[in-house]
Order: C-alpha cells, then structure tokens, then sequence
C-alpha cells in the first residue's frame, strides 16, 4: 500500500485544480509567490519543488536539504527564497536559478522586514538580525576576497 498522499491546490472561486503533484510527493509546507504564478512546495523528500500554477508543471531547480524542510517563503521583491530546516539552518536561494545565495545560517525561523533590506532568524533562545543579500559588482578580485571573508571558505 502507497503511505504516500499527493497534495492538490484549488481554486475556491470556481473549485477547480490548479495544482495536483505527482504521486509519492507528501507536501510538508509551501508557498505561493508574490504574484501568485508559482507555488513552493517543501516535500517529504526533503526538497523544494517549484510548480506553475495553474499548469502544474515542475520548474526545473530543484532545492535539496539535509533535513525536513519548516518553512518556505519568497522575499518581499519575490527575488530570493528563504527555507528553513528541522536542523534550524536558514538558506537563501536565487528565484529564478533555484542557486544558492551566501553560507548557511542559524535560526529555526525566519522573518523578512517589509522594505526587502533585512531579515531576522529566530530559535526561541536568539534573535539574529542579517542585512538581505544585494549582488556585489567591481574587480573580480574585490569580489572574490568579499566571498572568502563572508563565507570563509576559499574560492578557487
């Protein structure tokens, strides 16, 4: 027997489907995107899946992680996604490559100021206040020696 469910995502104006997943995929948590095209699902498999809506269609970028996914939430300018995971680590992905953006961070939750130019993470025991991400231009090795001292691992 199949322990696994599929979720559905329906209109509450007419009842119609707009989202089905696949078989085997157990949502755990999700999100729509600002402008309601796209819709995040954390799923059981530990990863983040983009879907169209209302085509249902997988967008390619998938976001893998270590742990069972808490909660999925798009920046106000619907630029980046922030995931959190049961090991409370915070990560930051580019929305329209599904790629990294910056180290793993600390916090069991996550809340983003409405301005787009900061956000929290929270556990219960600490708060961490963090400037949001904005790209970094200029000479190449600015750029590289930026990368190592915030992330301080060395790039190659």
């Amino acid at each position: 027997m199949d322990n696994y469910c599929h979720f559905q995502i329906q209109d509450l104006n007419s009842g119609s489907d707009l989202l089905t997943s696949p078989r085997g995929i157990r949502k755990a948590t999700g999100c729509y995107h600002p402008e309601g095209h796209t819709y995040l699902a954390a799923t059981s498999d530990q990863t983040v899946r983009r879907y169209e809506i209302p085509s249902g269609r997988e967008i390619d970028g998938r976001m893998p992680h270590p742990s069972n996914i808490e909660q999925t939430t798009y920046t106000p300018d619907a630029q980046l996604i922030v995931t959190t995971d049961m090991m409370e680590d915070v990560r930051l992905w580019h929305t329209a490559t599904a790629k990294r953006v910056g180290p793993t961070l600390r916090g069991a939750r996550v809340r983003i100021s409405p301005d787009n130019k900061a956000f929290v993470t929270h556990n219960g025991e600490s708060i961490q206040l963090y400037d949001m991400p904005t790209p970094r231009t200029g000479d190449i090795d600015e750029v590289i020696r930026w990368v190592e001292e915030t992330t301080g691992q060395k790039v190659n």
